[in-house]
């Protein structure tokens, strides 16, 4: 799955992964070609950001006469993108699940989610009513608390509890989920993400060079196989372009390839880890990744450079 959102990626982007379903984030904002290009995507999933009620209504009918038919809608009030203590304050107004009803009358042939546009932590302070919701979905930003490669690749480890703790809030409802990236896509904890211009590696920064390079890609497959292991339904690695797309002016990114790759795999996949790597193999492809700053082996792959990817195509 890939995520889109006007302003951070471009809806025609899409085109270099055909076939993806799209997690596409709208708001009241968001331009009538924004709503016209997501049209006809098979399957398509809306995360919408709104003010009120009114204004959820207004733009569920903006996309029912612009021809949106999601098979799935998650919706937020904008204030609950900033990120709360347990204990509140909350913000006045209409809170995340008095959206829940109004949007299965509104988007009646659809799944409705509830849970957190931003990280775990917000969805572990305000998450739904589990019998009111399909599914469940929250993102996570690998670079809130330090950016250096290691520190990046240690927040792997924090997957499985993370998914082991969503799925203990609610019981039984799948996990679908948001943007697992590197880069900042938002910042519930401040005003805006961090200004880094020169893409090096900077806490809650949306900019982010590593976003082009294997080790973007390495850290999508340690996400794909906690993600797999926990049974996680969908979630998205990337954006089509932009800062934390899969695609550049230089063409599919290491990153973009496994997104590909992952679609690609079909059946059942399996994990194993070996000594500072994972792999992952399906029925139609295999892929593995080195976690790690020294070179290791891989069963099947052989030597994967520090931080790097290995993809094999073909039949199992």
């Amino acid at each position: 799955m890939l995520a889109h959102e006007p302003g951070l990626s471009c809806a025609v982007a899409t085109q270099h992964f055909p076939g993806l379903p799209i997690l596409a984030r709208l708001s009241v904002t968001s331009p009538a070609a924004d709503i016209a290009a997501i049209v006809g995507v098979a399957d398509l999933s809306l995360e919408l950001v709104v003010d009120d009620l009114p204004g959820l209504a207004g733009l569920a009918l903006q996309c029912r006469l612009g021809g949106v038919r999601p098979a799935s809608v998650v919706a937020l009030p904008r204030k609950y993108l900033t990120s709360c203590q347990s204990v509140g304050p909350w913000p006045s107004g209409p809170k995340p699940d008095d959206f829940i009803q109004p949007l299965r009358d509104l988007f009646p042939n659809a799944a409705i989610g509830g849970g957190s546009l931003t990280n775990f932590t917000e969805f572990n302070r305000c998450h739904p009513d589990p019998d009111m919701v399909d599914f469940i979905i929250f993102g996570n930003t690998a670079i809130v608390h330090a950016a250096d490669d290691r520190s990046v690749m240690e927040t792997l480890q924090a997957l499985p509890h993370i998914f082991a703790s969503a799925k203990a809030i609610a019981p039984g409802k799948p996990l679908r989920l948001g943007l697992f990236s590197i880069g900042m896509r938002a910042n519930p904890y401040g005003a805006d993400v961090v200004e880094n211009l020169t893409g090096q590696p900077v806490p809650m920064a949306r900019n982010d060079a590593r976003q082009a390079t294997d080790f973007a890609a390495a850290n999508a497959v340690g996400v794909l196989a906690a993600a797999t292991m926990a049974g996680v339904q969908s979630l998205a690695l990337a954006m089509p372009d932009g800062p934390l797309g899969g695609w550049s002016k230089a063409g599919i990114t290491p990153l973009g390839r496994v997104i590909l790759m992952a679609s690609r795999m079909g059946g059942m996949v399996t994990v194993a880890h070996s000594g500072g790597g994972v792999s992952l193999t399906g029925s139609a492809g295999r892929m593995a990744a080195n976690l790690s700053d020294q070179p290791i082996k891989i069963k099947d792959f052989g030597p994967i450079a520090p931080y790097s990817v290995a993809l094999m195509e073909g039949l199992v």
